[in-house]
C-alpha cells in the first residue's frame, strides 16, 4: 500500500483577518500535522488568527481562488503547497 493514500490536502484559511495570507495548503496525515507543517516553517497564522477554518479538499477546483493555482506547489507529497515552500519550487530538503 502507498503511503500516500494516508494523506489529504487541507485548504487553510483565517476569515476574520483580512492583514492573514488568503490561505495556507498543506498535503498532510491530518490538520494537526498540517498545522505541524506549517509551525516548522515559521507560519505560525493558526495560532495567532481569530478564527481558522481547516478545509479538506480533493483537488485545486475546490478552492475558489485562482490566484493559488498558478503559484502552488505538488499536492501529492507531504509538505506545503501553497505557498510553495517545503516541496517543489523552493524545496529546501529538510
Amino acid at each position: 500500500m502507498d503511503i500516500r493514500e494516508h494523506l489529504s490536502h487541507y485548504w487553510i484559511t483565517f476569515p476574520d483577518d483580512s492583514t492573514f495570507p488568503i490561505g495556507q495548503g498543506v498535503t498532510a496525515y491530518t490538520p494537526y500535522d498540517a498545522f505541524s507543517l506549517l509551525t516548522d516553517r515559521g507560519y505560525d497564522f493558526h495560532t495567532r488568527a481569530a478564527r481558522v477554518d481547516v478545509r479538506e479538499i480533493r483537488s485545486l477546483d475546490d478552492i475558489s481562488d485562482f490566484d493559488v493555482f498558478g503559484t502552488c506547489g505538488p499536492l501529492r507529497f507531504r509538505g506545503i503547497w501553497y505557498p510553495c515552500l517545503n516541496i517543489g519550487i523552493d524545496a529546501s530538503g529538510r
